[in-house]
């Protein structure tokens, strides 16, 4: 499981921009990554520990106090199955979007990279 969130900081750095790409239905069976990550399950079990870790982060949790966390969820396994090459759809706005006017700083990401390494 560590390797798997490993390949999840590897696509970090994607996160920058909409991931809003849509691959074919037999997606799962042709995309390595996806398929090493039990697919959209799978997915959701890591953004579900993750999430565990970030929110209790004394470092960066009070970034997320009026975070709908639901939605959190579900954007982040949507994000995250489109990196993967899932049969998936972002609908979410872009980083830029989201992150702007946050003043977050390079110990907040490294913070958040370090809960994803779980």
């Amino acid at each position: 499981m560590r390797r798997l969130t490993i390949a999840f900081l590897a696509a970090i750095p994607l996160l920058g921009g909409t991931a809003s790409a849509q691959m074919p239905a037999n997606a799962f069976s042709s995309n390595p990554a996806f398929a090493a990550f039990g697919g959209e399950p799978g997915i959701e079990k890591v953004v579900d520990k993750f999430l565990t870790y970030l929110l209790a982060d004394s470092r960066i949790k009070e970034q997320f106090a009026n975070s709908n966390i639901p939605r959190l969820r579900k954007l982040l396994t949507e994000q995250f199955c489109v990196l993967l090459g899932g049969n998936c759809t972002y609908e979410g706005r872009s980083m830029v979007e989201t992150h702007g006017g946050m003043d977050l700083r390079n110990a907040d990401f490294n913070a958040l990279a370090e809960d994803l390494q779980f």
